[in-house]
C-alpha cells in the first residue's frame, strides 16, 4: 500500500498491488471506509478505480468528510486477503525543541509532519502576550534567521527567546482535510520535569 497526493486535482490515490497465481485469479476485490464497503459505481465520480483490473482507489474533491481507514479486499477461490489500513486524517505534527539556550536567547523548534493527504502548508504563528491571538510569523526577521516551513521537518529558530516573557509560538499545517496546529508550549512541556512544569506555565509555556 501507498499513497499518491494530487494537490491540482484535489485528488488522494491509494495505491494497492495484488498478486495471486496464474490458476487463482482475482474473483472480486473491494475497498472498505470505517469497515463499510465502498460502492464505487454509485458514488457519482467520488471514487474512481477500486477493482480487479484497477485495484488502486481514487478519491477526488478531498475534504475533512474523507477522513477514515480504508482498506482493500481481494478474494478468490481459496479465500480473502486484505491489505494494510490506511487513514485519512488531519496531518500528524510532532514539535519537540532541538536547543534551548536561555542564557543566549536562542530557542529552535523541529516539527515533524506525517500525512495522508500530504500536507501542502505550514505556517508559523507566534502570541506575543498572554491576551493576544496568534499572528503569521515574517520568518525573514533577523529574530527569525534560520526558520523554514519545508516539508516535512520545517523548523522555527528564535534568535531572541526570553522564557520570562510571553512568548508562545505555534505550527500549523494544513491539508485537504483540514488544519492541525501544535504550540510551543506542549512541546516545552514534554520535555521538563514535573516541577518545571508549573514554572514554565506561569510563563505562558
Amino acid at each position: 500500500m501507498k499513497d499518491d497526493t494530487d494537490f491540482l486535482e484535489k485528488s488522494v490515490t491509494l495505491i494497492c498491488k495484488v498478486v495471486c497465481e496464474s490458476s487463482h485469479q482475482l474473483t472480486r476485490l473491494v475497498w472498505t471506509k470505517d469497515n463499510n464497503e465502498i460502492n464505487v459505481l454509485n458514488s457519482e465520480g467520488k471514487y474512481t478505480g477500486g477493482e480487479i483490473d484497477n485495484p488502486s482507489l481514487k478519491i477526488t474533491n478531498v475534504n475533512a468528510s474523507d477522513a477514515g481507514i480504508y482498506q482493500c479486499c481481494a478474494s478468490n477461490v481459496v479465500g480473502s486477503t486484505h491489505s494494510e489500513q490506511v487513514t485519512l486524517a488531519l496531518p500528524n505534527v510532532k514539535l519537540l525543541i532541538k536547543e534551548k539556550d536561555i542564557k543566549n536567547g536562542a530557542l529552535k523548534l523541529q516539527a515533524t509532519i506525517k500525512s495522508i493527504p500530504d500536507a501542502f502548508k505550514v505556517e508559523w504563528k507566534a502570541k506575543m502576550t498572554s491576551d493576544n491571538e496568534f499572528r503569521p510569523i515574517n520568518l525573514q526577521e533577523e529574530t527569525y534567521k534560520g526558520s523554514t516551513t519545508s516539508l516535512p521537518n520545517p523548523l522555527l529558530v528564535v534568535n531572541k527567546y526570553n522564557s520570562k516573557n510571553w512568548e508562545t509560538y505555534r505550527i500549523e499545517v494544513t491539508n485537504f482535510l483540514g488544519v492541525m496546529f501544535v504550540t510551543s508550549q506542549e512541546a516545552l512541556e514534554e520535555t521538563q520535569l514535573p516541577a518545571e512544569r508549573t514554572i514554565d506555565s506561569l510563563n505562558g509555556r
